[in-house]
């Protein structure tokens, strides 16, 4: 399955996801997959799922759990960085809330945002 479209900033150490229309699970975990087999990525990497365009989330039940798994099978990667969730539709935040839930057992934080600006905050205060 085709990933959604990113772009790899080395230089800020950030992975920009562009979520928009309807938006599958599927695609999401195939992201993942495609983001952390991507030798620009590399450990200490935010990755900002920009869903501020999501129209439809669309979510089966094992989803989420595919993409906990998916940052424990890829830890060496994904452990020391962030995924920052930007979101404007409630549905979404909810469900971004839960994931983030679903990940506190894995090293790798998750924080939802409701705005570029609180995006923008997040990542100037913790430039590393």
């Amino acid at each position: 399955m085709t990933a959604n479209p990113y772009r790899i900033d080395q230089s800020k150490r950030l992975v920009t996801v562009q979520l928009s229309g309807a938006v599958r699970g599927t695609l999401i975990a195939a992201t993942y997959e495609a983001i952390y087999g991507d030798p620009a990525c590399g450990p200490g990497f935010d990755i900002l799922w920009d869903g501020s365009t999501i129209t439809e989330l669309l979510l089966e039940r094992g989803d989420m759990p595919s993409f906990v798994r998916l940052n424990r099978e890829f830890s060496e990667i994904a452990s020391s960085g962030r995924d920052i969730i930007l979101v404007e539709r409630a549905l979404d935040k909810a469900m971004a809330d839960m994931y983030a839930v679903m990940m506190r057992a894995q090293q790798r934080t998750v924080l939802v945002c409701l705005s570029m600006t609180e995006v923008n905050r997040v990542r100037a205060a913790t430039q590393r």
